[in-house]
């Protein structure tokens, strides 16, 4: 019973520093991205994204985005778009849309209809 109660505690001591930890990442991201410091932003926004926020990953949507990254861009923005982000969403249908962007196509975008 002694153990068990130490490994609980343990455990949830544990849990309670990685959400934290986590939550610093997704901080950092969202500040470094609002202030447009997208290199420094890239390493946060990635570890928060692939522990599976959202919003995170629409920020490195964006950040590749930004790069002319397509693939890694869908990657982001489809995880994101699939969890139920509607921003993400929002930008894939723009992208597939319009072949890239209001300012014309884009390679890696361009979707070929009946």
């Amino acid at each position: 019973m002694k153990y068990t109660l130490r490994t609980a505690a343990l455990m949830i001591g544990l849990l309670l520093i990685s959400n934290g930890y986590a939550s610093t990442a997704v901080e950092t991201c969202k500040k470094l991205f609002d202030n447009a410091e997208y290199e420094k932003a890239l390493a946060p926004c990635l570890e928060a994204g692939k522990n599976g926020h959202q919003d995170s990953q629409s920020i490195l949507g964006e950040i590749y985005n930004n790069k002319g990254n397509s693939q890694e861009t869908y990657f982001w923005w489809i995880r994101a778009a699939n969890a139920g982000y509607l921003p993400a969403r929002n930008q894939l249908a723009m992208k597939f849309y319009y072949g890239g962007s209001v300012f014309g196509p884009e390679e890696g975008w361009r979707q070929d209809y009946p």
